[in-house]
């Protein structure tokens, strides 16, 4: 168990494959993501959470980019 008595910080990144083969899960994932997020969130630590997406999709930011 982490000693929670000191000032520490932790960083969480989540990966996630959302690509249209994982869409079946897409409700669980969420759902263990929040569960876990929760947990760190309501530690005594300084937490940073990031999440990264694989997916089969690509969003133009601009006009003339791919899409």
């Amino acid at each position: 168990m982490a000693d929670t008595s000191s000032s520490s910080s932790v960083n969480v990144v989540f990966c996630l494959d959302s690509t249209g083969s994982m869409e079946w899960l897409m409700d669980s994932m969420k759902l263990g993501i929040s569960k876990v997020a929760e947990i760190y969130l309501a530690s005594r630590f300084e937490v940073r959470i990031g999440l990264i997406q694989f997916r089969d999709r690509v969003w133009a930011r601009t006009s003339g980019d791919a899409n």
